[in-house]
């Protein structure tokens, strides 16, 4: 005979292993794609390197230099 209690054990197991698989599977597309990313490459990076160097001066907002050379 089958106990009532017994399936309801083994339920959150299979959930808990979905749910580490799917964290697993996303945590390593972001971690490849940040890795894979060249330096001031995203479309925005720039504009946070000046306003990172801006703030080390002591500056709250950063003058940007517009190039063709990427820093």
């Amino acid at each position: 005979m089958h106990q009532a209690g017994s399936r309801s054990r083994t339920r959150p197991f299979p959930a808990i292993l979905l749910g580490l698989i799917g964290f697993l599977l996303l945590f390593g597309i972001t971690a490849l794609w940040a890795l894979t990313t060249p330096k001031y490459a995203s479309p925005d990076e720039p504009a946070h390197a000046i306003k990172a160097a801006a703030n080390a001066r002591g500056e709250f907002r950063g003058t940007p230099h517009y190039t063709d050379q990427v820093p």
